[in-house]
């Protein structure tokens, strides 16, 4: 497994609801699509990408640095993204996905990993998600 996907919401009252089918089908995804590059398998050879996406009251994005578990072979990046843009679209997933795709490129261009397929990834979620009652959280 190279990639994983949650959530973490450390401020009181700051959440917001994502459908778990829509997590897995980007997680399957990249899965799929995305071969870790070499800058990053010499550093982290092995280990799993973890992607945690979350929200803080300072409505602000942004990707913190990686928190790295030798125990668990994680490297973990959590994207902070705008809790009160989420919160007004009408359809939670345009933000949502935006924001998701904008945090794993930051990731991957640390480490030169080729994000050619990720117009693709997201193009393709987008049109499945978006206005799709299948997906509601």
């Amino acid at each position: 497994m190279k990639f994983r996907i949650g959530a973490i919401f450390s401020d009181v009252g700051i959440s917001f609801k994502i459908s778990h089918k829509v997590v897995k089908l980007i997680w399957n995804d990249l899965e799929k699509e995305i071969n870790l590059s070499d800058e990053y398998n010499k550093v982290h050879k092995d280990y799993t990408l973890v992607f945690l996406y979350s929200a803080r009251e300072s409505n602000d994005f942004f990707v913190t640095k990686p928190t790295i578990s030798k125990r668990y072979k994680i490297v973990e990046y959590v994207i902070y993204m705008p809790y009160k843009e989420i919160q007004k679209d009408t359809d939670i997933y345009n933000v949502f996905l935006c924001y998701m795709e904008k945090g794993i490129r930051n990731v991957f261009e640390q480490y030169n990993i080729n994000q050619n397929q990720i117009d693709d990834i997201f193009s393709k979620i987008r049109m499945k998600v978006i206005g799709n009652k299948e997906y509601l959280p």
